[in-house]
């Protein structure tokens, strides 16, 4: 069965590009519903959006704090029914909010 995943990254998306490339050929079954990076004009957003992968762009100092950022990813990776979190590149620490909202 497909699972729909989020890809985390944070720069020029090498890792994401990696896992596109599998998904695309069927070595690894899935769907990638969303790609998150912290860091608003990273290259993985050229990458994701040259092969039609939804992004969702987020800077980490235009929330109040880091539990308001991670609810607002928590929140779109709902919307996309997201069923894993994949970290490829994603140099931030993950906190509370978003690992207990995807346990394992």
């Amino acid at each position: 069965m497909v699972k729909k995943i989020a890809i985390f990254a944070s720069g020029s998306g090498s890792n994401f590009q990696a896992i596109a490339e599998s998904v695309n050929k069927g070595e690894i079954p899935a769907e990638i519903a969303l790609v998150i990076t912290d860091k608003p004009g990273a290259y993985v957003v050229t990458r994701a959006q040259r092969l039609n992968v939804p992004v969702l762009e987020l800077a980490p100092k235009d929330f109040a704090s880091k539990v308001d950022y991670e609810e607002k990813i928590v929140q779109a990776l709902h919307e996309a029914d997201v069923e894993w979190v994949i970290l490829a590149g994603y140099m931030r620490l993950v906190g509370d909010t978003l690992l207990t909202a995807y346990v394992n």
